[in-house]
């Protein structure tokens, strides 16, 4: 471990300790005010990431157990930290995203835009249809309207305009002159 990743290691080490020490503010138990430092030092461990998100994460839900296991009085069991990873929506949210992230790395993405392209997209109007149609058959596996959007049609369309010749990098100008 070089000197830069221990620094960020301690830095996230140091602000649930700082934290804990310091009083609740009156509202929060203390058993709130420590998850609270905890669950901060995990943000800031995911912004300067001293190890990969997944390890960060785990970490703070170990941490987590950890606290709510010694620190709750009877009110809590070290199963109310894992509860949350029961719920069918947090799966559901979690593996649409994986979804898009196999359709951006396979480049299916690219593919299916290919193929609209060369079915229906000879006009803009025809591209259009397509993007519709994308979010028509792409509704039923991605249920999540955010990782649908964002992670499967964004990179599609990406790729179309690419295919088409449309990058950011590149400005047209035209011109009314004759």
């Amino acid at each position: 471990m070089n000197k830069k990743s221990l620094w960020k290691l301690i830095l996230i080490l140091a602000i649930p300790c700082i934290i804990g020490f310091m009083p609740a503010p009156a509202g929060l138990s203390e058993l709130a005010w420590v998850l609270f430092g905890i669950y901060l030092a995990a943000i800031v461990g995911l912004v300067i990431k001293p190890f990969p998100e997944p390890v960060v994460l785990l970490i703070a839900v170990a941490a987590s157990m950890v606290v709510v296991g010694n620190l709750s009085d009877g009110a809590f069991k070290t199963t109310a930290v894992l509860s949350g990873y029961s719920s069918g929506t947090t799966w559901l949210v979690f593996s649409a995203f994986t979804l898009s992230a196999a359709f951006v790395t396979t480049g299916l993405g690219k593919r299916i835009a290919y193929l609209l392209i060369g079915k229906i997209g000879n006009t803009t109007l025809g591209l259009g249809y397509v993007t519709v149609f994308l979010d028509l058959v792409l509704a039923p596996a991605t249920p999540s309207n955010t990782a649908r959007a964002g992670g499967i049609v964004l990179p599609i369309i990406n790729s179309v305009a690419v295919a088409l010749g449309s990058e950011p990098e590149k400005v047209r100008v035209v011109s009314d002159i004759t």
